[in-house]
């Protein structure tokens, strides 16, 4: 059985550490490195409109499935060639 939980707030922390699970750990330090830029700046829409981007997908079952089996795919291709 498969449980969505209801949305909920998540720190940067919480939010880099899935964005590693899921993209690896260059992504991550990727994002990392923007929402940083984004903070220093003061644009805190701008780092909002980051976190919305990954966010919007971790309760949402259908849009979670697409990314993973993308990912996979990817994966599975270039190991293939």
């Amino acid at each position: 059985m498969l449980d969505v939980t209801e949305r909920q707030d998540i720190d940067d922390k919480e939010l880099l550490r899935r964005i590693r699970a899921l993209y690896g750990k260059n992504t991550a330090k990727t994002v990392a490195a923007e929402l940083k830029a984004f903070q220093e700046k003061g644009d805190q829409a701008a780092a909002e409109r980051l976190r919305s981007s990954y966010t919007y997908r971790m309760h949402d079952l259908s849009e979670f499935c697409k990314c993973l089996k993308q990912r996979f795919s990817q994966h599975y291709n270039k190991k293939r060639d």
